[in-house]
């Protein structure tokens, strides 16, 4: 495809490039900016994915759906407002004074939603444990050699 324009048409294309120059310079800035929270925030949802595995690898459920935090103002020794904090059980999670155990009573349809993510990314699915050990019952411990697709670790 050919297209001809004027000189004075071209001129008008580099002024515009010349003025719109700062704005390309500010968007690649915040760009990079943008791109240094998205890590940010990656390693906050890996630690916090982190700290909840044994919980959620028990349990079966994120600590936000069985734990709330609550914030209560009270008068402190010299009349002033004290905040304290709590964290108290959700609506989900009773408990039972007969057995003393806690009751988890969460709907279906959050017990089987994935987890919000807002990355559009995939993320990596790394399977947990499940419980007990890995100790054939002779007492040694497994090893299965990598497959012809996994590549070898050592």
């Amino acid at each position: 495809m050919e297209k001809r324009i004027s000189f004075f048409e071209f001129q008008s294309v580099k002024s515009v490039a010349k003025a719109i120059e700062p704005k390309k310079k500010e968007q690649q800035k915040i760009m990079s900016q943008i791109e240094k929270l998205a890590d940010a925030y990656k390693k906050c949802q890996a630690d916090i994915e982190a700290y909840e595995a044994g919980i959620v690898n028990v349990i079966g459920f994120h600590v936000d759906t069985l734990v709330q935090k609550s914030i209560e103002t009270r008068a402190g020794k010299n009349g002033e407002e004290v905040k304290v904090t709590k964290y108290v059980p959700t609506d989900y999670v009773t408990y039972d004074d007969s057995t003393k155990e806690y009751v988890i009573n969460v709907p279906d349809e959050l017990e089987k939603a994935p987890v919000e993510t807002t990355s559009s990314e995939e993320k990596d699915v790394v399977e947990m444990p499940k419980a007990g050990n890995d100790f054939d019952a002779d007492g040694s411990v497994p090893f299965d050699a990598p497959s012809e697709n996994e590549e070898e670790i050592f």
